[in-house]
């Protein structure tokens, strides 16, 4: 089950086995580093924006960049604490 800040649901995989904690460990660590990867690539995109003048488009950008650096940050706190609870 999952819970956010409005609800809670659960989810059913009747076709899938429960992942291992080292294997939910090494995805989470995987999409960290996937997702600091994306983010490098829109501050690339940003700047290439300004460069073709579209400040507009590069103002909206780096504002979801800074969701982006929110959802990492939030991701390496569940990873640590992950890791922490081992």
């Amino acid at each position: 089950m999952h819970i956010s800040e409005d609800h809670a649901h659960g989810h059913s995989h009747p076709d899938q086995q429960p992942m291992s904690r080292e294997e939910t460990l090494k995805l989470l660590a995987y999409m960290l580093e996937h997702n600091r990867q994306h983010t490098e690539e829109l501050h690339d995109l940003c700047h290439a924006l300004e460069d073709a003048e579209c400040y507009d488009a590069a103002d909206e950008l780096a504002n979801a960049m800074r969701y982006y650096s929110t959802g990492n940050e939030a991701l390496e706190n569940a990873l640590s604490l992950a890791q922490e609870s081992e």
